[in-house]
């Protein structure tokens, strides 16, 4: 694993044992794998949970969220509460490299404070997030340093990567449910 990933990693890892428990609504449920593995299920007493919700990428104009979520907060808590009011349970959100990583080695602190923000706003309308990523939409957003690295291109042979997944060797999967 190169260093940029595993910044990555350790920033989502300390978003995730931040206590969210602290907020006013009541704490979300883990969501986990079924005993068989076919299913995922929800909290100690092991109920079917069911994702059902939506991806929240971009607004009409095409703007990633990113691009908006501090001048517009109040947008993304109207489109939070309205998605709850329409039975949602789960928004997938897509985040960018380039937003999240300053360098290879140096994650963006203002950014994840404000993914901590949201995750906060997630819990507290009673909605899990799906993150999705660390992906690159906008080729001027794609940084230098990682444009050097060659990964900015798609897969030109994936078959090796989903083979992994059909011989037994795990899913490859860039989400994280939280």
């Amino acid at each position: 694993m190169n260093y940029g990933l595993k910044a990555i990693h350790l920033a989502l890892f300390w978003l995730l044992t931040v206590p969210l428990t602290t907020l006013s609504a009541q704490p979300l449920e883990w969501i986990r794998p079924s005993a068989n593995g076919d299913s995922f299920v929800r909290g100690e007493r092991a109920e079917p949970f069911r994702a059902w919700g939506f991806n929240y990428d971009h607004d009409e104009p095409g703007r990633l969220l990113e691009d908006y979520w501090e001048s517009e907060w109040d947008t993304v808590v109207a489109d939070f509460s309205e998605m709850k009011a329409l039975d949602a349970n789960v928004v997938r959100i897509h985040l960018q490299l380039g937003s999240f990583m300053d360098s290879p080695d140096q994650p963006n602190a203002k950014a994840l404070a404000q993914l901590k923000r949201l995750i906060r706003l997630a819990e507290e309308t009673g909605l899990y997030l799906n993150l999705t990523g660390l992906g690159c939409y906008h080729k001027k957003e794609v940084p230098a340093w990682y444009q050097q690295t060659g990964r900015n291109r798609p897969l030109e042979n994936p078959g090796p990567l989903l083979g992994s997944h059909r011989q037994g060797g795990g899913p490859q999967s860039g989400h994280l449910l939280l």
